[in-house]
């Protein structure tokens, strides 16, 4: 299965209002975006990937909490590495797939989180923990507003994602292709 497979497979048709929602965020972003623009003078590649995480976590939290019909009653599995124990052995490929999803999920914010913020850059702690938050914070949610399975196995998938892409960051940033980029941004604080 490709990328484009994966996406329109796994991606859940967003309505009307969802739109509607994006474009209010989208306006309310660009102000605070260009608020910190000009008052905090934050250059323009730092704006951007703060643009690009803010729009990224848009549409993590539309695919995984908002787009999601609501079920009859909230649904959790607090057992550790079920996935692995018996979600394989019964759901097989798919479950895999699930799983490298989870991980590739918040991969985009570990390489990001760092550019917008130099101390998640120095860091990993700060980066991962952050990735932490923002999976805990979807798995809550869609407990609490019954639209998923809350799962610790999600999480750790998410959280270990984060991690990946800060260690892709900082291998980019070692071999020098990201280094001035990176020193730019952060001389814009």
């Amino acid at each position: 299965m490709d990328i484009i497979e994966l996406w329109s497979v796994y991606r859940p048709k967003w309505s009307v209002q969802t739109y509607i929602l994006i474009a209010v965020i989208a306006g309310l972003m660009f102000l605070f975006l260009w608020k910190l623009f000009t008052v905090k003078q934050w250059k323009k590649s730092r704006m951007f990937a703060a643009f690009l995480i803010v729009w990224y976590m848009v549409f993590v939290y539309g695919s995984t909490v908002f787009t999601r019909t609501p079920g009859p009653q909230m649904r959790y599995c607090l057992e550790l590495f079920w996935s692995y124990r018996w979600g394989i052995r019964v759901y097989g490929d798919e479950m895999i797939k699930e799983i490298l999803l989870n991980c590739m999920m918040l991969m985009p914010l570990g390489v990001l989180l760092p550019a917008v913020f130099p101390a998640a850059g120095r860091y990993e702690s700060i980066t991962v923990f952050i990735g932490f938050l923002v999976s805990f914070s979807i798995e809550v949610l869609q407990l609490v507003l019954k639209c998923g399975l809350f799962e610790f196995d999600d999480i750790i998938h998410n959280t270990a994602g984060v991690a990946v892409g800060y260690f892709i960051y900082k291998l980019a940033v070692s071999m020098g292709s990201l280094e001035a980029r990176v020193s730019d941004i952060q001389r814009g604080v």
